[in-house]
């Protein structure tokens, strides 16, 4: 493994804007500042790219998050991502701004983050 292997290859990025659980945004709002050399799309793009690898989703379907909110935010995406989402949206029947708060719902619970 190289030096460089733990970055993503660069790709084209795409602009998306999408309803997102207040709780969830602080949290990832939260690790970008705090916990990891990254933005908050990275950590967005990061946690697509997890729910596409595993189709985690059939538990997850029914969220229940300890929100306060819906928030709307841009973000960047890879657009092989987007791609896979959409995959995602005509294999479950779910929305993508659903699999996206699933996502990242995943990625913070798949991992200590409080460490």
């Amino acid at each position: 493994m190289g030096a460089f292997d733990c970055f993503l290859q660069k790709e084209e990025l795409i602009s998306r804007a999408y309803d997102i659980d207040e709780y969830l945004y602080k949290e990832l709002k939260h690790l970008s500042k705090k916990k990891y050399n990254c933005s908050v799309s990275n950590l967005v793009n990061a946690s697509i790219k997890y729910l596409i690898e595993t189709e985690n989703i059939g538990n997850i379907v029914q969220l229940k998050i300890k929100s306060n909110g819906i928030i709307h935010r841009s973000f960047l995406l890879n657009k092989s991502l987007f791609d896979g989402l959409e995959i995602l949206k005509e294999k479950y029947n779910i929305p993508i701004c659903r699999l996206v708060n699933i996502g990242i719902y995943i990625s913070l619970n798949s991992n200590d983050i409080n460490n």
